[in-house]
């Protein structure tokens, strides 16, 4: 492949470059000194970056932008040069641009309402305001783009670990609790783009941990039996995009069976037999190897309709799990679901006659679960076929907060599905909130209790009375049950 990278002789791009030849690419070099480029491999061309024209890159496969200008006053260069080379790559679609950025326009709230340039004191927004404005010039072009947002701690000095995790618009957190990239393994992770092209017209971020391989992370006590302890990161694992470009023949037990295509990263078309297509935008978390969460909101259906399918590739069986919100006129923000379940079809198979179903498995257990979007930890107490529970506080404990979790225990409605050993699926109705005047919605958590890991899915109304429909995820360890958490419920119907 043939890569031309802008500002070669730079921290970031000379990292990238030496990657990319060590890969066996053909790299040139656009500098303004060529002196600098130490890598003899490297073809070096000097050239400025405000000069550069369509004839200057319309043979390279791939256009790495690794333009810097830190100097006071200057910054506004990050949004002249992205200017000129959207003017000189508008007619190349065939080439690639991918952007060595910042990372201040990354979210850090799933309502996407607020970002990192916001935690930034505004005495040093010079630079990423800038960049933050030449990355919505990019979003806006006809370019065949990729931005690569780095972490929040974007390290010249860190250690190439040769491991990193991916992210797509919101920052998050390596398994050291730190949002950090070293440029080495930032390289890596660029190196890697360019070969794979994972995220066309997309922004993507990374991180990777400072020393490697964690080495502080205790497994804890088993108190049960084949349970094993694996640390995650403390905020939402990032968005799945394998699934982009796979399709699925699903046939459902409710007699619905067609076509879910997988476009890309964000859209899936549904295809049913005998109805019209459509397409909406959908998120998806794993659970383990080849288990999948996926989750979309069907666009201007009234009432609000959700859906979320549990993938499972290795048994090849489907459940969806369908909420509704606004069906109850008493209680208009009641949410209820709908449970299907059925199989994946492939050619030259046979139909799986088996089932994902319902269990009572997970009866007289408790599992704490760190959710990894917000600092908090709750107990889910599984102590009947129908219900879940949230521990009373202990009498003890004389705050607002404890005196309405006593007078308003949390008991609600439950359905829990097996998928396959150890992996669990349980749907809860937060219908009893809701009948108190509260906002309850359906969560939906899918878990591995061998390694005590959940990604999971809220659909309902925020605390702000906004329609919510967002994913999650969490760690988990199992909690010795007291026998107040096995009291009769007085919500029992």
């Amino acid at each position: 492949m043939k890569v031309a990278i802008i500002g070669a002789s730079g921290r970031a791009g000379s990292l990238i470059a030496d990657e990319l030849v060590a890969r066996g690419h053909e790299v040139t070099g656009l500098v303004l000194h060529p002196e600098k480029v130490k890598n003899d491999q490297i073809k070096v061309i000097e050239k400025n970056i405000f000069a550069l024209t369509k004839e200057d890159l319309k043979d390279y496969d791939a256009v790495v932008c690794a333009f810097g200008q830190f100097a006071p006053g200057l910054g506004f260069q990050f949004q002249t040069a992205m200017m000129t080379l959207i003017h000189a790559m508008k007619e190349l679609p065939d080439v690639r641009l991918l952007v060595v950025g910042g990372a201040a326009s990354l979210f850090t709230d799933e309502t996407k309402e607020h970002r990192v340039l916001e935690k930034i004191p505004e005495k040093f927004h010079e630079v990423p305001g800038n960049m933050f404005e030449a990355f919505k010039q990019l979003q806006e072009s006809n370019l065949n783009w990729t931005y690569f947002s780095p972490a929040f701690t974007f390290d010249p000095e860190g250690t190439r670990t040769g491991k990193y995790t991916l992210g797509t618009d919101f920052l998050f957190n390596n398994d050291e609790g730190e949002s950090y990239i070293s440029y080495a393994d930032y390289a890596l992770a660029m190196a890697d783009e360019i070969e794979n092209g994972s995220f066309i017209r997309r922004r993507f971020t990374a991180v990777s941990n400072r020393h490697g391989e964690a080495e502080d992370l205790v497994p804890v006590k088993k108190e049960f039996p084949d349970v094993e302890f694996e640390g995650l990161s403390m905020y939402r694992a990032p968005s799945v995009l394998e699934l982009s470009g796979k399709s699925f023949y699903l046939i459902m037990d409710d007699g619905t069976e067609g076509s879910l295509i997988f476009n890309s990263g964000e859209i899936v078309t549904w295809i049913p037999i005998g109805q019209t297509a459509r397409a909406d935008r959908y998120d998806c978390l794993k659970v383990d190897e080849d288990t999948y969460l996926v989750n979309l909101e069907v666009a201007d259906a009234k009432p609000r309709t959700g859906v979320s399918l549990v993938l499972d590739l290795e048994q090849r069986l489907v459940t969806a799990v369908i909420a509704h919100s606004g069906t109850s006129r008493r209680f208009p923000d009641l949410v209820t679901n709908d449970i299907v379940f059925g199989a994946i079809k492939m050619d030259g198979r046979p139909l799986p006659k088996k089932r994902h179903g319902f269990t009572s498995d997970l009866v007289g257990s408790r599992i704490k679960w760190r959710y990894n979007s917000v600092p908090m930890a709750v107990t889910h107490v599984y102590f009947d076929a129908n219900y879940i529970r949230v521990p009373l506080p202990p009498k003890s404990d004389t705050s607002p907060r404890a005196v309405a979790m006593r007078e308003n225990p949390y008991d609600e409605r439950c359905y829990y599905i097996k998928i396959k050993k150890n992996i669990y699926l349980i749907s809860f109705l937060e219908s009893n909130m809701t009948f108190r005047g509260r906002t309850g919605n359906n969560m939906l958590v899918l878990m591995d209790i061998s390694r005590l890991h959940d990604v999971g899915r809220s659909f309902g109304l925020g605390g702000t009375g906004l329609p919510e429909n967002y994913m999650f995820s969490a760690i988990g360890t199992w909690v010795d049950a007291e026998e107040e958490d096995f009291r009769e419920s007085k919500y029992r119907v």
